[in-house]
């Protein structure tokens, strides 16, 4: 093994890394010194956590296999071992030591973890538990929810309502979306839940405490009978593992456990890695930052991070050594004093931070840099067309001068869109409610659309699904196969008018493009035959079970754009694994019977197929989250919600400060000066008295503005060059509507008297 002196010796020749004062404790600290590091936004906490693993490894001589880390995200796992690969090799070259396995690190996600160790820790002849695609979790609470008639009791909507902080009528879907929220976080709060039920005024089976309790305790009972794990379930599982006597965790074999994002954590997760360290004799080593905290709604309890130190004493008897990487290098000096700024304006803000945290800070001089911009106008359109004439002389121009300095993607070097973003609050494409509007980032992609060469922008989230083009093109055809004559569809259940009229459009959607496009004749013979279940070969039989994904696959041999686009790729991995759920749910596995003895049968497996396959598509039940992305293109203008940058940079970020800021409207309080508690706080107090987190000590307004001081700081320091706000005018800091985006405090007092930054003039 090498000596502490010649393993840091070595790092610079052998990763081209030279640590600042504060990674180089961390680095340097022994592996059984427990450490609680605060890394704010570009300070490396990526490289501090690969050398902490090597050093364990190379100077510690802990094994590889005893070494456990966990990642936020699959991408920040595969970011991290790809370091350790690379790093670790160029060390082994750099020294005279022998080959080590590095791959026997544990590198994953917790949930990736959780699901590992079920698998090897069970008992013998004993079928693993498998987790739950979310596609099928959405199913079964659906069902749920709607076989128990309980989307039918006016006394539990009202419930649902008031936690979801909103009288106006809501959608089964979003009904459903805190019936969700409540399902995770019973088991991430550890809540005692039959005391919370107990806490109904009445026993009977009309109280809407005990009607969810109905609702969850059947969705439970359908994921048991198919041996399913949704993933909180799977974690509190781990845990009654761990803490169970007949589980031998003290034989498991960690050393060393790293925590990746701990500011994201939830209880449940916490008391994992502490009855693991517990169990093993293992030292922990935390990282996160407070100030990057976004996953409240996930369950996520930021404070957690923030007392780490004390419930680390508590469970493990020791104090963790306390770090602060402050040294920014992803960042322009102009764009880390804009960052300091935002985050010390609200001086009720500053004691939910850790204590004593520094700012962050230049870790050497530059040349002079880009100032942080505005782009204001009067209305959204005017805003869409300003931004796409910046963006395009950035992107395809001669690039935009400002204060001597020149903006401009070097497209010769590789540059394309891609090292650009626009952040949002919410990447949606047309407003909620009955008269949806367009919001920025359509009118962009639409303006954008105007130039030449055009920019592509990539926003699959911010698209409704149902009436994205392809989504149409690809559900019109696929019920064109299974019921041209639409019989079956009529069939279905209380078929809402809107699903029917949906699935309509798409029918002439894809009946459109089969009658003018010559060049398609095959597909709509192949159309034509599947849908009259004939071969077209004389006497060949139509087969009597066909499993629907082969009928997808076929279809998409004739659309291209499903599987050489980037959101293509997106829209048809919803449509795989719905029908993946779907094959769970029916009874049908997913399969076309054709039985001419027997038509109520064949029906009878079309139906299923509309019902779980296509209906849920068609209602915008789907949700596209973060694994349905696992790359982001380089050739479009990516759009993204300020949850989903976390982690990223850019070159150049625009953040959406106020596009929506037309007039300050409660229904848009939450995005910019909260009115009060947001569902995830009001979860917070219904549901936090019954758990060992016990009742919130502040406020759930104040928890409101301290989540959405987090959420634009996390925005503003994911640019790397060039930052520019953009909003409506109504929404700057000397505008008529209150914005903490752009400089308020939560009493109302607007700091930016002087504005920040520097105006991009029309």
């Amino acid at each position: 093994m090498l000596s502490s002196d010649v393993f840091l010796r070595i790092l610079p020749q052998a990763t081209g890394q030279t640590l600042n004062p504060a990674q180089l404790q961390a680095v340097a600290a022994h592996s059984h010194t427990p450490l609680f590091i605060v890394a704010g936004p570009g300070t490396g906490k990526t490289s501090v956590l690969t050398l902490r693993i090597l050093r364990a490894i190379f100077v510690d001589s802990i094994p590889p296999h005893a070494i456990l880390a966990t990642t936020f995200t699959r991408r920040a796992a595969q970011e991290l071992r790809s370091r350790l690969m690379l790093w670790g090799s160029a060390i082994l070259r750099h020294s005279s030591l022998p080959h080590i396995d590095l791959s026997q690190v544990h590198l994953e996600t917790l949930d990736s973890f959780c699901q590992q160790l079920l698998r090897d820790h069970r008992v013998p002849g004993q079928h693993p538990p498998l987790p739950a695609d979310p596609f099928l979790t959405s199913m079964l609470l659906m069902r749920s929810f709607t076989t128990s008639r309980a989307h039918r009791n006016p006394l539990l909507t009202e419930f649902l309502c008031n936690l979801r902080g909103s009288p106006a009528d809501p959608t089964t879907a979003e009904l459903l979306h805190v019936i969700q929220a409540i399902a995770d976080r019973r088991q991430h709060d550890l809540i005692n839940w039959p005391e919370f039920i107990a806490t109904c005024e009445s026993s009977s089976q009309s109280s809407p405490l005990q009607l969810l309790h109905t609702v969850l305790r059947q969705y439970d009972d359908a994921l048991s009978r198919r041996l399913l794990l949704d993933f909180s379930t799977l974690e509190k599982t781990v845990l009654t593992h761990l803490r169970s006597p007949s589980t031998p965790a003290a034989t498991l074999p960690f050393q060393l456990i790293l925590v990746d994002e701990y500011q994201d954590t939830n209880l449940l997760q916490e008391q994992i890695f502490f009855q693991l360290a517990q169990s093993t004799r293992s030292t922990l080593t935390v990282v996160g930052d407070d100030d990057q905290s976004l996953y409240r709604f996930r369950g996520a309890t930021v404070d957690l991070f923030r007392d780490f130190p004390q419930h680390h004493f508590a469970a493990l008897g020791t104090r963790p050594r306390r770090i602060f990487l402050c040294e920014n290098y992803r960042s322009t000096a102009a764009i880390i004093q804009f960052v300091n700024q935002y985050a010390s304006l609200d001086s009720r803000f500053q004691p939910v931070r850790v204590t004593d945290k520094p700012p962050l800070r230049l870790p050497r001089r530059r040349p002079a840099d880009v100032p942080v911009l505005g782009l204001f106008r009067d209305t959204p359109e005017q805003l869409a067309d300003s931004l796409a004439r910046f963006l395009f002389a950035v992107i395809h121009g001669a690039g935009v001068t400002i204060g001597g300095r020149t903006i401009r993607i070097d497209r010769a070097a590789g540059g394309d869109a891609g090292d650009c973003a626009l952040l949002c609050s919410s990447p949606l494409e047309y407003s909620r409610g009955p008269r949806p509007r367009k919001r920025l980032p359509l009118l962009l992609r639409q303006t954008l659309l105007q130039h030449q060469p055009t920019i592509p922008i990539f926003n699959p989230r911010g698209q409704n699904l149902s009436h994205v083009p392809l989504v149409q093109l690809l559900g019109g055809l696929l019920l064109q196969c299974l019921d041209p004559s639409a019989s079956i569809q009529q069939q279905i259940p209380g078929l809402p008018k809107a699903t029917s009229e949906t699935f309509a459009l798409w029918r002439a959607t894809s009946t459109s493009m089969l009658t003018s496009r010559p060049a398609l004749q095959p597909l709509a013979d192949f159309v034509d035959h599947y849908s009259r279940r004939d071969s077209g070969h004389p006497g060949k039989r139509w087969p009597t079970s066909v499993p629907c994904i082969e009928l997808l696959y076929a279809l998409i041999h004739w659309l291209p754009e499903l599987h050489n686009s980037p959101a293509g790729q997106i829209w048809f991995e919803v449509f795989t694994r719905q029908l993946h759920s779907t094959e769970q749910l029916s009874r049908f596995r997913g399969r076309i019977l054709t039985d001419p003895t027997n038509p109520v049968l064949t029906s009878r497996s079309i139906l299923h197929l509309l019902r779980y396959f296509l209906l849920p598509i068609a209602e915008d039940t789907i949700s596209i989250d973060e694994s349905l992305i696992e790359n982001l293109p380089h050739d479009h203008l990516n759009v993204l919600s300020i949850h989903q940058s976390k982690g990223l940079e850019f070159p150049l970020v625009i953040v959406d400060v106020g596009s929506d800021l037309q007039q300050a409207r409660r229904s848009n309080a939450y995005r910019r000066f909260p009115a009060g508690p947001s569902t995830p706080h009001l979860l917070e107090d219904v549901l936090r008295p019954h758990s060992p987190l016990g009742t919130a000590t502040r406020d759930g307004t104040d928890r409101a503005f301290d989540d959405l001081y987090r959420q634009y700081f996390v925005a503003f320091s994911r640019s790397r060059d060039v930052l520019v706000l953009a909003g409506l005018n109504a929404a700057k800091p000397n505008g008529r509507i209150p914005n903490v985006a752009c400089g308020w405090d939560r009493s109302g007092h607007a700091h930016w008297k002087k504005i920040p930054w520097c105006e991009i003039q029309p």
